[in-house]
């Protein structure tokens, strides 16, 4: 309501005053950008400030303690002469300490500022949530005519706990949202492993709240089975990268056990195994709240025609077996599938991969794995005891084995299981 009635009050001056004034037809859209060593995350914790309580604020983590750290949203289309920008933004502080910054307009063409709000101080997060509502208005000039518009928000101050999270911006009384390349969310889920022996397992669970997809709809729970990081989650999207482009990840992800944990998302090339952007560490309490993860990469020409990874690796120091569940995830918008069939994608892959021969069999058990790549073979009695755990898929010697009925499971570093009957005779 602030906001609204600022704007109100800012153009009521200017008719009063006779002034004539052209406010500006500019899409309230572009991008968001980090500013020097700084992390973008997405937060539920939000107020109401004219937008919706809990509808999600964009968290700025500066990682070095040095000032200058921020961040900046870039306006598509460019100034036009004698024309208003008006802004109106709401922060404020979610740590547990204070934090001071400033708001300003610029012209990024030139590299000029062109407006810019006193220092702003926000006390303890902690205790009280303080909203500040900054507003700023400039009238561009003939030599801003065709030149980029960008709002930047600067910390002032050289330490690295400092940081604050903006709720909404608005440009002439219209939210300001990013405008993303369009991006197909076909792929594949797979898991990210530290262990060779015991591997991450990936499941479908239906315990998940509505986290703007509904209750019960379903998530993925990411199991790791031992105390290595990273272990993890990832989906490899079908379409390649394009030099230039924009890729936005976000997912929602929650504790579904009762120890805590802690957790990144991640970008990645998977074509050089590189990483290219991470959140911050998302902590998980005990089957504590939701959290929200968000990632931006701007493709470079080296990464053209790469393949791109979404990822959701652990990252508690090994401090256990601490796992955590995704419920949704969205590449530039698009709602990447989280059900009980894209899960079993990779198991019949393997499935139809391998075979194994002769069976039943007295001597040596052959894994003939065509195209597949064996991370993991095991042999298990009746008892459900395993005999036999190897890292690779070479013969298997039976002959100092009891006759009867075992199992072998064969686990791809793809993240598909796959069981076959075999007979010792």
């Amino acid at each position: 309501m602030m906001k609204k009635i600022t704007q109100k009050l800012f153009f009521f001056i200017i008719a009063v005053m006779g002034i004539s004034i052209t406010t500006a037809q500019v899409p309230a859209n572009g991008l968001w950008s980090p500013v020097g060593n700084t992390t973008m995350s997405e937060v539920s914790d939000d107020g109401d400030n004219g937008d919706g309580a809990n509808d999600g604020a964009l968290f700025f983590d500066g990682q070095d303690a040095v000032p200058d750290l921020g961040a900046k949203f870039t306006f598509n289309g460019t100034m036009e002469d004698a024309t208003v920008y008006a802004i109106v933004t709401n922060v404020y502080n979610i740590r547990s300490s204070y934090v001071n910054f400033i708001v300003s307009l610029h012209n990024k063409t030139d590299d000029v500022q062109l407006a810019a709000s006193s220092t702003i101080s926000l006390g303890n997060g902690a205790t009280t949530q303080a909203v500040e509502t900054v507003s700023l208005t400039y009238t561009a000039v003939a030599d801003d005519a065709g030149d980029v518009l960008e709002l930047r928000y600067i910390r002032v101050e050289n330490n690295s706990g400092r940081d604050f999270a903006i709720d909404n911006a608005s440009l002439n009384g219209t939210f300001v949202t990013e405008a993303l390349s369009a991006v197909s969310p076909n792929g594949s889920w797979s898991v990210v492993d530290a262990s060779e022996a015991t591997p991450t397992i990936l499941s479908f669970i239906t315990t998940d709240e509505d986290n703007g997809d509904g209750v019960g709809d379903g998530a993925i729970l990411v199991d790791g089975k031992n105390t290595v990081d990273p272990q993890g989650a990832k989906f490899t999207l079908t379409e390649t990268m394009v030099d230039g482009k924009r890729y936005k990840a976000e997912s929602t992800i929650y504790k579904a056990s009762a120890s805590y944990s802690r957790a990144k998302l991640q970008l990645y090339n998977a074509t050089d195994n590189v990483l290219l952007a991470s959140s911050g560490q998302l902590v998980f309490d005990n089957g504590g709240p939701i959290k929200i993860g968000t990632v931006t990469y701007d493709a470079l020409a080296a990464d053209a025609g790469d393949v791109l990874e979404i990822r959701w690796v652990r990252s508690d120091g090994n401090a256990g077996y601490r796992d955590f569940a995704i419920d949704n995830a969205k590449i530039n918008d698009e709602t990447i599938t989280i059900n009980a069939a894209v899960l079993s994608v990779a198991d019949d892959e393997l499935r139809n991969a391998i075979s194994v021969y002769p069976n039943p069999t007295s001597n040596f058990i052959t894994i003939s794995n065509a195209n597949a790549s064996i991370k993991n073979v095991k042999l298990i009695d009746v008892t459900g005891k395993v005999i036999y755990n190897n890292n690779n898929a070479e013969p298997i010697d039976v002959r100092n084995y009891s006759k009867g009925l075992y199992i072998l499971k064969i686990a791809s570093k793809e993240g598909g299981v796959a069981s076959k009957k075999v007979v010792i005779n």
